[in-house]
């Protein structure tokens, strides 16, 4: 289910917050002052996406304010929601740096930034649908997910191309110089 469309506005400033965010440390106060809020409403906000599995609090003690952390499901959110890819990294480097690899995996694959930005985002909204997140972690795909979650992106992707009327061949559509002008075509994404 694709819970993270029906988050609210100030659910996905505070989920953004805390994956952009260059603290250390995450709460309620910070974030307030951050987005110009007041606290009560933002704590209230906040519970609702830790009771959703969005994020964890951590409480050092019964006294001390507690601190936010984004789920995994979280993360996946503010990727399906549009991060790029070099906010994706730096939240990598600061919050789970093993997936570094896997950035630099996807970097390698799309050289070009829109294109990992477009593949980040419909590769965590496919498996935020597909609930491939479980406590607290992303699921191991078997091959099986991994190619259904590859094809997905593929067509996805040979979809939002131009229609194909003028192709009357699956030979001339093959063509370097069809598929490099069809490509060219795409819109860019800016920021």
């Amino acid at each position: 289910m694709e819970d993270y469309t029906r988050l609210g506005d100030l659910q996905q400033k505070i989920l953004k917050h805390i994956f952009t965010c260059k603290s250390k440390t995450e709460n309620t106060s910070h974030i307030a002052k951050s987005l110009h809020l007041a606290q009560p409403t933002v704590r209230k906000s906040a519970e609702s996406l830790i009771n959703e599995g969005y994020m964890n609090a951590k409480q050092k003690h019964k006294r001390a304010e507690k601190m936010l952390e984004l789920t995994y499901k979280g993360a996946a959110s503010v990727m399906a929601l549009g991060a790029t890819l070099e906010e994706v990294e730096e939240w990598a480097r600061k919050s789970d740096s093993k997936n570094l690899g896997v950035i630099q995996h996807i970097k390698d694959q799309f050289p070009e930034s829109h294109m990992r930005d477009l593949w980040f985002q419909k590769a965590m909204q496919y498996a935020l649908k597909n609930n491939y997140f479980e406590n607290n972690k992303a699921k191991d795909l078997t091959p099986l997910e991994r190619t259904k979650m590859e094809l997905n992106f593929q067509m996805e992707y040979l979809s939002s191309m131009e229609p194909i009327a003028d192709i009357d061949s699956i030979a001339n559509f093959m063509k370097p110089t069809t598929l490099n002008e069809r490509v060219s075509k795409l819109p860019k994404r800016t920021h």
